[in-house]
């Protein structure tokens, strides 16, 4: 639904049940909880069952993809998934924060946002609502391994890095990727808002000269 948002797109239970893309967006562990999930939004009225084995967006559900969609391309913010060690401080507060900022974007760390509720919904929640994510491989932690899946889960821009001592033990299924090595936390900002500039395009606070 989300590939091809529109009212007409029938989509067999079955193939939604199986697929791993929306096993990882609904956060479901298996086919049983992905089905559970389904059931849900058709009680939402979301999804319409047309016949037992396929179903399609109702007119609520489209709007709702819509309002998704719409929410994330005007974000002003970037998430950053990171190890929270005070090893990192440095980078986070010469690398990753000002780099994000000079791009035109408002660095968002869960661990200095206040929230209610369990973390893992509220980080799944501030991945949703932001522009692109940064994640950060340095100690190769298996949180951002997660948050950096949720994010393409969602189709919101992933921007990986790593320092560049570490590259070495990146896992084998990301080696393939543009990764951006830093050495030093100015090399990280440099880098970082080159990249941002790149492949999301500059943000609002870059684009309306209110940088701070």
């Amino acid at each position: 639904m989300r590939r091809n948002p529109d009212l007409y797109n029938i989509i067999e239970y079955g193939a939604a049940w199986r697929d791993p893309e929306l096993q990882a967006v609904s956060y479901s562990l298996d086919e049983i909880e992905t089905r559970n999930v389904l059931r849900i939004l058709e009680a939402d009225n979301l999804i319409g069952d047309i016949r037992r084995r396929a179903f399609q967006l109702t007119p609520k559900g489209l709007l709702r993809v819509e309002e998704l969609g719409a929410t994330s391309s005007a974000s002003a913010t970037g998430f950053v998934a990171m190890w929270f060690d005070k090893s990192l401080d440095d980078a986070w507060t010469n690398g990753f924060d000002p780099g994000i900022r000079s791009a035109g974007y408002r660095p968002i760390r869960i661990d200095n946002q206040d929230y209610v509720g369990g973390i893992t919904d509220e980080i799944m929640s501030r991945i949703r609502h932001s522009k692109f994510v940064v994640v950060d491989y340095t100690s190769q932690r298996n949180g951002v391994y997660f948050e950096a899946g949720f994010a393409l889960g969602l189709s919101v821009p992933v921007i990986p890095t790593c320092r560049s001592d570490d590259v070495d033990n990146l896992h084998f299924d990301i080696k393939h990727l543009n990764t951006l090595l830093w050495k030093t936390p100015p090399d990280l900002a440099d880098g970082l808002a080159r990249r941002i500039r790149a492949v999301v395009g500059p943000g609002p606070d870059l684009l309306n000269g209110d940088l701070y």
